[in-house]
């Protein structure tokens, strides 16, 4: 397997030890099996996901059903291609990824009603 991002045509791909891709019937899942997602994670998503929306995928699904931790980008590399129309979603998301989830929603809700 190679560890370079030339071919994501391939079915089921292992990018590295923590990252998988893998074409699914109704788009792409990108799974992350190490605890944590840092800034070399957040690259590799920004890049990858670029690629695979240029591409024509029409949906990315990002498992985090074994994310302990998030480097806090991550989160902005996904709203940023949400907020230009692709679509993107989180699935599985660990109960910690899931708090992360929900503070950073109750933080929005207060910031658009001016609290």
């Amino acid at each position: 397997m190679r560890d370079d991002m030339d071919d994501l045509s391939v079915k089921k791909r292992k990018v590295s030890r923590e990252v998988r891709i893998e074409e699914a019937n109704n788009g792409t899942v990108i799974s992350f099996a190490g605890g944590n997602i840092d800034g070399a994670n957040r690259e590799f998503l920004r890049e990858t996901l670029k690629r695979l929306f240029k591409e024509g995928c029409q949906l990315v699904s990002i498992d985090m059903s074994n994310t302990v931790s998030v480097e806090t980008g991550f989160f902005g590399v996904i709203n940023f291609h949400t907020d230009r129309g692709n679509q993107v979603e989180i699935i599985n998301p660990s109960e910690r990824v899931q708090e992360i989830m929900n503070t950073r929603k109750r933080i929005a809700t207060d910031l658009e009603n001016g609290i």
